[in-house]
């Protein structure tokens, strides 16, 4: 890979994102009325449980972390997209690894913003330090955004092999594994069949691990190996399929009804 490629459109694509008011709102909005909404209902119901409280904000905080990580590295393609960009960057020498890997750094430095920007509002609002997980936050976000690299390469998978049919599932897709993941309730709480699903969901170790940290100021080490296993053997998965797809959307002209 050449990174002086991989550097261009990390570049690019920073004065395009921190010169569209849109780009930044939508980055920051949604992550702020999600901790404002959501806690003033968990405030709400709880009646002075604290650790309830806790629990639902950090369930919050980390979904958006998976949320808005694999919305940034989705919408690379569908901003280019709807540009009429897509082709102009795909007959350049830039390789798709290339691509790809912009996306993530791009991904990695607005999740560092938007996790800072969501501790600061559930801290001012709830008086909640996210960081008080201490270095446990920093693996338990490194999986989370794993699972969003796998989840953006499949989505993107589909947007190639499907076209603008299917756009919305940048946006909406990551929901459907919302309900077994555990983000605001323990997976003892789920009825017996998505418990089983929970087992294959790399999220479900995560929220899982985050509340124990926040009950007993640590985790079960072996709810990140699990976490960070199920990872790499569904990024590889999504590599495979997004290098696959991308071939035959070369082969087939999907990539010109695309753009």
């Amino acid at each position: 890979m050449n990174t002086i490629r991989i550097k261009g459109m990390i570049i690019r694509n920073l004065y395009v994102w921190v010169r569209d008011l849109d780009r930044v709102f939508d980055a920051f909005l949604w992550a702020f009325f999600d901790v404002v909404v959501w806690g003033m209902m968990s405030t709400y119901f709880a009646r002075g449980n604290t650790m309830f409280i806790h629990q639902m904000l950090a369930g919050i905080i980390f979904w958006s972390i998976l949320s808005r990580s694999q919305w940034e590295i989705s919408s690379s393609m569908l901003l280019e997209s709807w540009e009429k960009n897509l082709i102009n960057i795909f007959i350049s020498p830039l390789t798709v690894a290339e691509y790809i890997t912009s996306s993530i750094f791009l991904g990695v430095a607005k999740l560092c913003m938007v996790i800072c920007f969501m501790g600061a509002i559930t801290f001012g609002f709830y008086r909640f330090n996210i960081f008080t997980l201490n270095f446990w936050i920093i693996p338990l976000s490194a999986s989370l955004f794993l699972t969003s690299i796998w989840s953006a390469l499949i989505i993107n998978s589909l947007i190639l092999r499907f076209g603008k049919r299917v756009m919305s599932f940048a946006w909406t897709l990551i929901l459907i594994i919302n309900p077994a993941s555990g983000v605001v309730y323990p997976i003892t709480a789920l009825p017996r069949v998505l418990q089983i699903v929970s087992l294959f969901l790399p999220t479900s170790y995560i929220f899982t691990g985050a509340r124990e940290i926040l009950e007993k100021g640590t985790m079960d080490i072996r709810l990140l190996g699990i976490s960070f296993v199920l990872n790499a053997l569904y990024i590889f998965f999504g590599c495979m399929l997004y290098l696959r797809t991308f071939k035959k959307a070369r082969e087939h002209g999907w990539l010109i009804k695309l753009a």
